[in-house]
Order: C-alpha cells, then sequence, then structure tokens
C-alpha cells in the first residue's frame, strides 16, 4: 500500500493535520509522476512513498535545527545586552582607564585649528 492511499485514513483518524495530510499528498503525487516516468506504477508509487518520507523527514530536522540556533543566538543577544547593561551601570572611572586615551598632539591641534569647519583646510 503507498503512503497516497494512507494519508486520507491518517489525517480521518487524527494522526496528522489537514494541512500536513495535504502537503503530504502533493509531494507524493508529484514525486509519483516523476517516478512513474521510468518505473511501473507500483514501483512508483512505492519510491514515491520512501522518498516523500525521507523529504519530510529531513525537512523536519531542518526546522528542528533552525529552531535550537535561533534559540541559542537569542539567548547569546540576551547575555550580551546584560553585559552591556552592565558596562554602562558600570562608573566611567573603573570602565577604562585614561592611559588607553590618546591626546592630541600639538601638531594635529595647530592642523585642526587651520582646517575650516568641514575638515578641509581652508584658503587664503
Amino acid at each position: 500500500m503507498s503512503l497516497g492511499n494512507c494519508i486520507p485514513g491518517m489525517v480521518k483518524r487524527g494522526e496528522i493535520d489537514a494541512q500536513r495530510g495535504a502537503r503530504m499528498k502533493q509531494l507524493f503525487d508529484e514525486l509519483e509522476a516523476f517516478y512513474r516516468r521510468d518505473m511501473g506504477p507500483d514501483a512508483a508509487a512505492a519510491e514515491a512513498s520512501e522518498a516523500t518520507l525521507r523529504q519530510l523527514t529531513s525537512e523536519a530536522r531542518l526546522k528542528k535545527r533552525q529552531t535550537l540556533l535561533q534559540i541559542n543566538r537569542q539567548r547569546e543577544a540576551l547575555k550580551d545586552m546584560d553585559l552591556f547593561k552592565a558596562t554602562i551601570a558600570t562608573p566611567p572611572s573603573t570602565r577604562c582607564s585614561t592611559t588607553t586615551i590618546e591626546r592630541p598632539t600639538a601638531a594635529a591641534t595647530s592642523r585642526s585649528a587651520r582646517a575650516g569647519s568641514s575638515g578641509w583646510p581652508m584658503r587664503a
């Protein structure tokens, strides 16, 4: 018995919902038509049944993987936000040392004095 014959019964018994049943039937029909070009009707239905189940299993695994990756990324984002909030909450004197801040040199100061508001040197 092929999957095409089982799908309506699975929906009727409540094993799968109607939307998933329709997706399974559509995929089965496409694969069965593809395999009928090279195989007899029974062999094509059997192969389409196997291929449909493989593809649906693969799609379910992919969806689960993507969901778990998204959950992990959201956890990392929350940790980053907590770290950022903790950094903001600490007094500035403990956040960075003044030795790491570069002070402008005299040459840089005189250059900026000669520059206009746009940062380009002014014409004389």
